[in-house]
């Protein structure tokens, strides 16, 4: 290891101890999975900003901004502290701190830094003021649209109408269970909620339709889901937007051709596959009908998300070799003063995809002309 890394793994152990540190006062509960998680994109965080520090020009702003990326991460951790270890007083507290931080936030850092990958590319030659205007005023408004509904007045998710049927039909339920000492029946369900005073036939029609629905998501606690499920119907079209603007910028990328960061396109890749975890994590949140259904799908997905980081750590460790070796310094050099002259790096990973289809390629060609001489 060189003096660079052994430096990265000293701070990053460091991060990692203060964290569990953090872990004795009071908070919700870690997932033993989620705590790697943080850890993994913390090192990858710390590696982009040591990365930042060794490139120059736009490379650098590329790298401050995925040192950010996966920076935020911090924020999300501090989350579990909201209303548990600090603003107990304050039972909005954590709802706030979820809404704007977790959410509105994370989809904004998100969305401006696969924004600046592509103003990037097209706008190389322009300054990084005026990449980062474009890029902020673009997310910006994109946010702004998508969370109209709730970002100046969040309290109106609690005027979602699933969230105020659930409500009515909660209490309901707890009404004929208190009353018969029993889970009611769907018919005793059905009549209980005929005599609300404050539903239509067509609101009653169509509970009825999904009865069987309702009955789940009250026996599920399915109150925080529904409530939730706006916010993340938004996530999942800002995951998809991403998605699809990193597969046309990998596909201009590999179509042109023209002289790119080193590794950087293996960086998108990996962007990409982690986005598709995210669209399938966030439409699941949107769809479920109770927490420990979310839990069991967050728990699990976590898993093939660390294995991404840890497949992303590696492609970042090959880069970080690159970039301070002198090869790495020269064409850093000529990719920012002179991109004319250079062309697209084959990096490690390319060499290892040609050198197995060269094997195979050979391997087939021994095949068929061993055929042939049988023949």
């Amino acid at each position: 290891m060189s003096k660079v890394e052994w430096k990265i793994l000293i701070i990053w152990l460091f991060t990692i101890i203060a964290l569990r540190l953090c872990l004795l006062l009071p908070h919700r509960y870690f997932e033993g999975v989620q705590q790697v998680n943080t850890w993994i994109q913390i090192l990858i965080g710390i590696i982009f900003i040591v990365l930042a520090n060794k490139s120059k020009g736009s490379e650098k702003g590329l790298y401050i901004n995925l040192s950010v990326l996966y920076g935020f991460v911090i924020f999300k951790f501090l989350s579990s502290f909201i209303g548990r270890g600090a603003f107990i007083d304050d039972p909005t507290a954590g709802f706030y701190y979820h809404f704007y931080i977790n959410s509105i936030g994370d989809a904004f850092i998100c969305i401006l830094i696969i924004f600046y990958f592509v103003v990037d590319y097209v706008l190389r030659e322009k300054e990084l003021k005026l990449k980062y205007l474009i890029s902020s005023l673009s997310a910006a408004v994109l946010i702004t649209f998508l969370f109209s509904s709730f970002i100046f007045s969040p309290s109106n998710l609690k005027q979602e109408q699933d969230y105020i049927t659930y409500q009515k039909l909660a209490k309901v339920w707890t009404d004929q269970t208190e009353i018969s000492g029993r889970i009611p029946t769907n018919g005793e369900f059905l009549q209980a909620i005929s005599k609300l005073p404050d539903i239509t036939n067509f609101e009653y029609n169509a509970i009825r339709s999904e009865i069987d629905t309702w009955r789940d998501y009250i026996k599920s606690g399915a109150g925080t889901a529904l409530f939730w499920r706006p916010v993340a119907k938004i996530i999942t079209g800002i995951d998809l937007i991403i998605w699809f603007t990193v597969v046309i910028l990998l596909f201009i990328i590999y179509k042109i051709d023209k002289p790119y960061y080193a590794y950087m396109d293996k960086v998108l890749i990996l962007i990409l596959l982690i986005y598709s975890l995210e669209i399938f994590h966030d439409w699941s949140a949107s769809q479920i009908s109770g927490m420990e259904d979310f839990r069991i799908i967050f728990t699990t997905s976590q898993y093939f998300t660390v294995f991404l980081f840890l497949f992303l750590v590696y492609v970042l460790h090959l880069k970080l070799r690159f970039i301070i070796s002198p090869v790495g310094l020269f064409y850093g050099e000529k990719l920012s003063t002179q991109p004319g002259q250079v062309t697209r790096w084959r990096d490690e990973i390319d060499n290892l995809i040609l050198k197995l289809f060269t094997k195979r390629a050979q391997s087939t060609k021994r095949v068929a002309n061993i055929n042939n001489k049988r023949g």
